[in-house]
């Protein structure tokens, strides 16, 4: 999980997909990024996350 200030998050200009962008918003900004690792076990199903659906979703981003 990242941390960041709310106030610093609140400054940043708003775009659609923002949230891949937010640690280097963050930092360009002046803030600080922290990150702290949570640890709770899955409760059921498995994650659909993961590289390659990203990139797809990234890549759709950039077609013109």
């Amino acid at each position: 999980m990242k941390l960041f200030a709310r106030d610093t998050f609140l400054a940043l200009p708003h775009f659609d997909h923002m949230h891949r962008f937010l640690p280097a918003l963050i930092l360009r900004a002046g803030g600080r990024v922290l990150s702290v690792e949570v640890i709770t076990p899955r409760e059921r199903g498995k994650s659909k996350y993961g590289v390659h659906n990203r990139l797809w979703s990234a890549s759709s981003i950039c077609s013109v």
